[in-house]
């Protein structure tokens, strides 16, 4: 026998080594997606929450401001929102009748967040939040 002589007797060997890399490179895929989809969640959620402010910042009538921000939110981005998702509170004063120019208003936004797989529980949060404040124009 040749000292450089190949020995081929390992048919089935790249098939072998391929079924134990899938589930590591199908795991990988599936994190790769949900870590994409959590991160346009949090956009969206970030989103509504900088929008909520504007609005409460330059309208003096909550309920008017929570209403569009629900059906526009909740259609354009397809976000299951609703009025008890979202908190406002103001600086000086309890509500925005009260609050008077230079007064800030904080909105809280928190959305439940389910990934697509249960497993994925244990590292990514049940719940997205956004905060952001705003000074009242009028």
């Amino acid at each position: 026998m040749l000292p450089f002589a190949k020995i081929s007797n390992n048919k089935g060997q790249g098939l072998v080594e391929f079924g134990l890399m899938l589930p590591a490179i199908l795991f990988l895929l599936i994190v790769i997606i949900e870590g994409g989809l959590l991160l346009g969640t949090y956009i969206r959620v970030l989103n509504v929450s900088r929008e909520t402010a504007r609005q409460i910042a330059v309208n003096r009538d909550e309920g008017v401001v929570l209403d569009k921000i629900v059906t526009h939110f909740g259609n354009a981005f397809s976000l299951n929102i609703t009025k008890g998702d979202i908190q406002i509170s103001y600086s000086d004063s309890q509500t925005r009748e009260e609050a008077t120019r230079g007064d800030t208003a904080t909105v809280l936004v928190e959305l439940p967040y389910n990934p697509i797989i249960n497993l994925l529980d244990l590292v990514i949060p049940n719940t997205l939040s956004a905060t952001s404040v705003m000074m009242i124009e009028n």
